[in-house]
């Protein structure tokens, strides 16, 4: 008989790997609904501050967004979404 064990450890990403994550997960559209979940989600574990995910939001609203075309806007959003979270968390 063989005895054999599983050893459980727990590995911490470093912030670049958790964003690299993130970004990887999100895909190619996002709404702003959901994006409001993603800021939720960051400020709740620290990534951002309030301030940086008020002007997030901001920055991909249907209004900052007005005069992209309905069709191309949550593909416009996700782009832009991406690019400030990689550029804003250090």
């Amino acid at each position: 008989m063989e005895v054999g064990y599983i050893k459980i450890i727990k590995y911490d990403l470093s912030k670049s790997d958790q964003i690299s994550n993130i970004i990887d997960k999100i895909g190619n559209k996002l709404s702003q609904s959901v994006i409001d979940i993603y800021l939720k989600d960051f400020i709740s574990y620290n990534v951002l501050d309030e301030k940086q995910a008020k002007l997030i939001k901001i920055a991909v609203s249907d209004k900052s967004l007005d005069k992209v075309d309905k069709f191309n806007r949550d593909s416009v959003r996700a782009d832009i979404f991406k690019n400030l979270i990689i550029n804003t968390i250090d």
